[in-house]
């Protein structure tokens, strides 16, 4: 298997995770100081990009396919349902193949304690933002469920429910509001967790 190195290459700015049982629970990230997250197969280095204070996170080792446990999270957090905003900015870097998107986002309801890292996430591709192809216009952003719900299954058995597009630049910052909760009506095994919605603004 290639390794793709930096494919994902994730600047993360004004992280707030509001839990909609109490208006008043918000965590606000400073973001000079790289150890307010713990990496989890990446590297996280606190850097200037465009102008602002960011926490710059990439792919350790070898890829290792979609939607895997590749992340850096907030330890200590109890979080099920509520609000996450953040601004990322994605780009492969200038050794990263032809068909690197740029990969950044956020995972959710992480099982640290468990061990499984089992989680829910959205991301962007960015480079997919402005492609030529209408069809991979069509794929710019992503839920996924890890295990087990990467973006492949969810385009094979609900094409076009879990992905969208929306106009994106690589390497600029992106503003994505998460609002996620409770679970689907009527979840099967066949289908993700949760209900959530993300706004990429």
């Amino acid at each position: 298997m290639k390794p793709i190195r930096a494919a994902a290459f994730a600047l993360l700015v004004g992280i707030a995770v509001a839990p909609a049982v109490a208006e008043d629970n918000v965590i606000i990230l400073p973001l000079h100081d790289a150890a307010v997250v713990q990496p989890h197969n990446v590297t996280v280095h606190a850097v200037r990009h465009n102008g602002s204070e960011a926490l710059e996170v990439r792919l350790t080792g070898p890829y290792r396919g979609p939607d895997t446990d590749t992340f850096a999270f907030v330890p200590g957090v109890d979080f099920h349902d509520g609000t996450i905003e953040v601004d990322v900015a994605g780009a492969g870097l200038p050794d990263a193949p032809a068909d690197a998107r740029g990969f950044v986002g956020v995972a959710f309801r992480i099982d640290a304690e468990g061990g499984s890292f089992a989680c829910e996430g959205f991301y962007i591709r960015p480079t997919n933002g402005r492609a030529e192809d209408q069809v991979r216009r069509n794929h710019a952003t992503q839920y996924f469920s890890y295990p087990g719900y990467d973006f492949d299954r969810l385009r094979r058995e609900a094409p076009a429910q879990y992905e969208a597009y929306t106009d994106l630049v690589p390497d600029a910052w992106t503003h994505l509001r998460i609002d996620v909760s409770g679970q689907q009506p009527g979840y099967t095994s066949a289908l993700p967790r949760s209900l959530c919605s993300l706004c990429a603004i």
